[in-house]
């Protein structure tokens, strides 16, 4: 039985390459601070496709269980 290093330990289980490409777009793409500095909860980054606005829409009505409001 071969033995490993800590950092290649750390490597293989730091997560899967799709959780890397999401936890990335997220930390590129979304801003946490949006309400407070730009009052939006959601802005969009170039030309609105009307398509991909309804998609989203329709994600987010699917899960909206998901989601607990307080205020």
């Amino acid at each position: 039985m071969e033995s490993c290093g800590y950092a290649e330990y750390i490597r293989s289980k730091s997560g899967s390459r799709l959780l890397k490409q999401v936890v990335g777009a997220f930390l590129s793409h979304c801003a946490l601070s949006a309400p407070e500095e730009l009052g939006v909860d959601l802005a969009v980054d170039g030309p609105l496709d009307e398509s991909m606005l309804e998609a989203f829409a329709d994600f987010v009505w699917q899960h909206r269980h998901l989601v607990e409001l307080k205020d």
